[in-house]
């Protein structure tokens, strides 16, 4: 028998006793991690579709107003959602004329899409959102395009 028996065992249960406290904070700790990572997620998630949308501060596209009188829509911009529909050619230094129907209307309007934009490969069905422009004799210019 040792003079140190009765020692050892006493250091024994106090790691044993602080371990298990070390690994309640561990896991506190984690949750805690995990909420803060889930938090910063939903402030960029919210952030992406709003602040840094460049169409937020444009105002929807109205069909139903275009068609029942284009001259009064003239020089205003819209943001508008549009769907291919056809392209009708394209002439050097002016861009491509297209068939795009708007989201929520089965009718096709005419869109001019500007020089700079031809690099994008329309194809029948997709859809964008555009910043559009509706100029004299109601041709409305596309400036922008987002694939959606």
């Amino acid at each position: 028998m040792s003079p140190f028996d009765d020692q050892r065992g006493d250091a024994s249960r106090k790691p044993v006793s602080s371990r298990g406290g070390g690994i309640s904070k561990m896991a506190i700790g984690a949750a805690i991690m995990l909420g803060t990572l889930v938090a910063v997620a939903a402030v960029m998630f919210f952030w992406r579709k709003t602040v840094d949308d460049p169409y937020r501060t444009l105002e929807p596209f109205s069909a139903d107003k275009y068609f029942e009188n284009p001259q009064s829509l003239t020089g205003n911009r819209f943001r508008a959602t549009l769907r291919v529909e056809g392209d009708l050619g394209w002439k050097e230094g002016v861009g491509k004329l297209m068939v795009f129907s708007v989201e929520g209307d089965s009718r096709f309007v005419p869109v001019l899409v500007a020089g700079g934009k031809l690099n994008i490969s329309f194809s029948k069905g997709q859809t964008y959102t555009a910043n559009i422009q509706v100029q004299e004799g109601g041709l409305i210019h596309a400036t922008d395009f987002k694939k959606n």
